[in-house]
């Protein structure tokens, strides 16, 4: 995984904005910085050298007049290379990325489904006067773009684009949305003039324009059952991955929690894989939290090498200056900092982590699919009891002294406030780690975010939630201690394989009792919340920061009053996080561009 930034012109050649940017994005390629100029071109490329390390150096000329470079990883490059005629520049040698680039140029774009894997790809064609833009196909990596009056920018951080000699617009309708949800919709940013490219899509820039076109989109859910038979076809699948998931010319690590998903890849790998793969946990001094004691090491033959950390033995202030300046994006989830405190233990020589993520989205794992009907019948009694008592109700519970992640006054609190809001937002708002903002806001509703079905929740989560949350925890947080990581369930085959499942049979619970039939799980914690935080003790530990967040329409009054109360219960203690992180990120973005405008309107 790397960074860069790119700033290209076809018409006015030479004229380039300043770039005083590096900063920005260079923390994501620390073996090698390199910049590269060409007749139409400006770009800026930070390397973190996980295969090819000796041969590939980025940018590079594919052929004359074609210029590639990117982000991420692609596993099955060493297949791909295998296609390449004889005469390919990379049949030999290269980098996964020279590799899979070279295979497009020879095939065509419509070819990238062919490629397995995490990445954004840019193809300059000097020849032709294009630009494509290829990002994967759940967002794993981030890309984005600005148009200007010369060209078109590319980077893989929001902050990379912005400059103090463009006009930089921010719409508060976009602070409001955040606040209310916990993130923007997919493809959009803070910024007018910054666009994100899309997950599973491709986007070609020519005559001052963009077109998007998608090659990719998430499956239906089919008819088959998870029965032995399932199970099997999905072992022969694991088969074929597996050994392409792990390839790498560096060590890896597993990251495990004590529940299903992460011990399943454990497993699988331990298994299929000659090599003795390191593993990794939190712990926690709270045992709601601690789930380290839980670890399951399932059917591993080889001697295993395993590091447990434990939370309450990390400087928290230091942790979170350091996730807030690498974050370039704001974000709420709580599951940033223990992510974030995980990645601050790997060995040094460590630059993969595997992980189970991906595993929820799939078989519908987060605790409101169980719960959903249920959830939905009491938002349905506590809106009968009108606005008036609904906020009297949730007002008794905010004044209540409360430590329990998700006890039932948590819950309650949330279902709520859920049922304050109008239909269409109730679940996303429950469901969302900033839903105590809603309380106090009314926010600026989303019709991307509208829940009214099973069948929305699970859009919800697979195509908003997972490419923003998980592109921050993963992407952001890894990058910024020189880690890559890598989530298992995330690739296609397996993917697909899953979501062919019928929406009843689509259950963790399912799963783990026909994986039982085969292999000797052992007990996976049933109180388990992955890498959760106990946020009311973390956040107490966080000195108040000077807020700079008026002109969003957050005054510092009220911020301050929220920010006192975060040690009474984890819906303060959350929201004061919310607000922390995004007054960071706002000093960090006019640092970088001190002109940078609220538009109140839109």
């Amino acid at each position: 995984m790397c960074g860069f930034l790119a700033e290209i012109s076809f018409f006015d050649k030479g004229k380039y904005l300043n770039y005083q940017n590096r900063e920005t994005f260079d923390f994501r390629g620390p073996d090698k910085f390199s910049s590269f100029n060409t007749e139409f071109g400006s770009i800026q490329f930070a390397r973190l050298s996980i295969n090819g390390i000796d041969s590939g150096e980025q940018p590079f000329y594919i052929k004359k007049g074609l210029v590639g470079f990117g982000n991420g990883e692609v596993f099955n490059y060493l297949d791909l290379r295998e296609k390449l005629p004889s005469f390919a520049k990379f049949k030999n040698s290269g980098s996964d990325i020279q590799v899979a680039l070279e295979y497009l140029t020879e095939y065509g774009l419509d070819q990238i489904c062919d490629l397995e894997g995490q990445f954004s790809l840019v193809l300059l064609d000097e020849i032709n006067l294009n630009v494509s833009l290829l990002r994967d196909r759940t967002g794993e990596k981030p890309l984005y773009f600005r148009l200007t009056e010369e060209g078109i920018v590319v980077g893989s951080m929001i902050s990379s684009l912005l400059f103090t000699n463009l006009t930089n617009v921010i719409q508060k309708s976009s602070v409001d949305k955040w606040c209310r949800y916990g993130f923007l919709p997919s493809g959009d940013t803070f910024f007018e003039e910054i666009k994100e490219v899309l997950p599973g899509y491709i986007y070609s820039y020519k005559d001052f324009s963009i077109e998007a076109n998608r090659y990719w989109s998430w499956p239906k859910r089919g008819s088959r059952k998870l029965d032995q038979e399932f199970v099997s076809d999905l072992d022969k699948i694991i088969d074929k991955v597996s050994n392409e998931f792990i390839v790498s010319e560096v060590p890896v690590i597993i990251a495990l929690s004590s529940g299903l998903d992460s011990n399943f890849v454990h497993m699988e790998l331990s298994k299929r894989v000659s090599r003795n793969i390191p593993t990794l946990t939190l712990g926690f001094k709270e045992s709601e939290f601690d789930e380290s004691k839980d670890l399951n090491f399932l059917n591993t033959t080889a001697a295993r090498i395993h590091i447990d950390i434990n939370f309450a033995d990390l400087d928290h202030v230091p942790l979170v200056q350091h996730i807030n300046k690498f974050m370039d994006s704001p974000i709420s989830d709580p599951g940033l900092i223990a992510f974030s405190a995980l990645c601050s233990a790997v060995p040094k020589d460590v630059k993969v982590i595997l992980t189970g993520d991906g595993g929820d989205e799939l078989l519908r794992g987060y605790s409101i699919f169980r719960f959903y009907y249920l959830s939905k019948f009491a938002m349905w009694l506590i809106h009968l009891l009108g606005p008036k008592l609904g906020r009297l109700l949730a007002g008794r519970i905010l004044e209540s002294q409360d430590s329990a992640y998700l006890g039932f006054k948590q819950k309650l609190l949330r279902l709520t406030i859920g049922s304050l809001q109008q239909p269409k937002d109730r679940f996303s708002v429950a469901i969302s780690s900033t839903y105590l903002h809603s309380y106090f806001f009314s926010g600026t509703s989303c019709d991307k975010f509208a829940i009214e079905s099973k069948y929305d929740l699970e859009n919800f989560f697979q195509q908003q939630n997972l490419p923003q949350v998980y592109l921050q925890k993963a992407d952001r947080a890894s990058m910024s201690f020189g880690i890559e990581t890598r989530a298992f369930f995330l690739q296609r085959r397996i993917i697909e394989h899953f979501m062919c499942l019928n929406s009843r049979q689509a259950s963790k619970i399912k799963f783990k009792k026909q994986l039982a039939k085969r292999f000797h799980l052992g007990e996976v914690s049933r109180r388990k919340h992955g890498f959760g935080v106990p946020m009311v003790e973390f956040m107490r530990a966080q000195p108040e920061p000077i807020w700079n967040l008026e002109k969003q329409g957050l005054m510092e009054d009220f911020l301050h009053d929220i920010w006192s109360k975060r040690s009474l219960n984890p819906a303060y203690a959350n929201l004061s996080w919310c607000y922390l992180v995004l007054n960071y990120r706002f000093e960090e973005w006019l640092r970088i561009a001190p002109g940078i405008e609220i538009n109140d309107g839109g």
